[in-house]
């Protein structure tokens, strides 16, 4: 049976009257409603892209042959309330079905989110008529990149920009994290950006339980020639990612004509609304490098400009 095979099956699942589910063991099946038969299709996790999940799905087409192939599910990811990851299937007229990951996750050194989970896998050659479990970890690496398109709200975007997409709230796969960032003043001179996240998971034994994370986003601060500002991100495997800042300027008790350069600026971090996102950023003057002139234009520029495009990590 070839992969292609396997797919006109998938497909056609989608349109009776069943769910997909994923159990302790991170196994991912498909069981027809009000039968208490055995799953009629069973996955194992492979990859996560931006709207797919990919699978490994085997199919048994007589009692001595089956055979594996590659399908891609459908659908979206977000977080739920409680911080854990979910995949929403895509299914016929609009509707899904909810897969909970109940494991825990974190950021790598990569910034990217790393959800790690393990498997058990049955071994039929220990000792006579005896079947041992052996456990296998494994980790679903998520591709993306950060944003900050709501107060306070940090977002791993792991296709479209959300905060560039028209009701992207709904229809975006993103991780839009519940928590709050260390700090609401950032400091140009800060090498890290915090933020911090409670969520829920479930170990191999035992009952969920809280588990505190701390997102730690670690750059430099620069400014470009077109006085953009960013936050360049440091990733050990050499791909370049950064903060584009877009905010309003506090000129308040500067002298005028601004002819010092005053110890530091605030920078009112706002949304693609204009909305405020409850975030100031301090720049201090060695930021510019104890340069007036570049402190003067920087400033001009950003009163000129206005342009209220949030903060992006691209």
């Amino acid at each position: 049976m070839s992969t292609k095979t396997i797919a006109k099956i998938i497909k056609a699942l989608e349109t009776q009257t069943g769910e997909w589910r994923l159990d302790d063991h991170h196994e991912i099946s498909y069981r027809v409603r009000g039968r208490n038969k055995e799953a009629s299709l069973i996955g194992s996790l492979v990859a996560a892209e931006p709207e797919a999940l990919v699978l490994a799905v085997t199919i048994r087409e007589s009692e001595k042959r089956s055979v594996t192939g590659l399908v891609k599910l459908a659908g979206r990811w977000s977080l739920d309330e409680k911080n854990r990851i979910v995949f929403y299937v895509k299914r016929d007229f609009g509707q899904s079905d909810k897969l909970t990951f109940r494991g825990a996750w974190e950021v790598n050194r990569n910034h990217e989110v790393v959800y790690t989970y393990s498997t058990r896998r049955i071994s039929k050659d220990v000792g006579i008529n005896r079947q041992g479990v052996r456990r296998c970890t494994h980790e679903l690496v998520f591709k993306g990149h950060w944003e900050i398109a709501n107060r306070r709200r940090l977002t791993y975007s792991l296709g479209a920009s959300v905060a560039a997409t028209e009701g992207g709230e709904a229809t975006v796969s993103a991780f839009r994290f519940l928590g709050s960032f260390e700090s609401a003043r950032i400091l140009s001179d800060d090498e890290e950006i915090r933020y911090q996240v409670s969520m829920e998971c479930k170990l191999e034994k035992g009952a969920a339980r809280r588990v505190e994370r701390s997102i730690i986003l670690s750059g430099k601060w620069k400014i470009a020639r077109d006085f953009a500002i960013s936050f360049e991100l440091k990733n050990p495997d050499g791909h370049k990612s950064q903060i584009t800042v877009s905010a309003d300027v506090t000129t308040a008790g500067m002298k005028d004509p601004m002819n010092i350069l005053p110890d530091e600026i605030s920078l009112k971090l706002t949304g693609r609304t204009g909305k405020t996102l409850g975030l100031e950023l301090v720049l201090s003057k060695d930021f510019f490098k104890g340069n007036v002139r570049t402190f003067i234009r920087f400033v001009r520029s950003m009163e000129e400009s206005r342009i209220e495009t949030g903060l992006a990590i691209a």
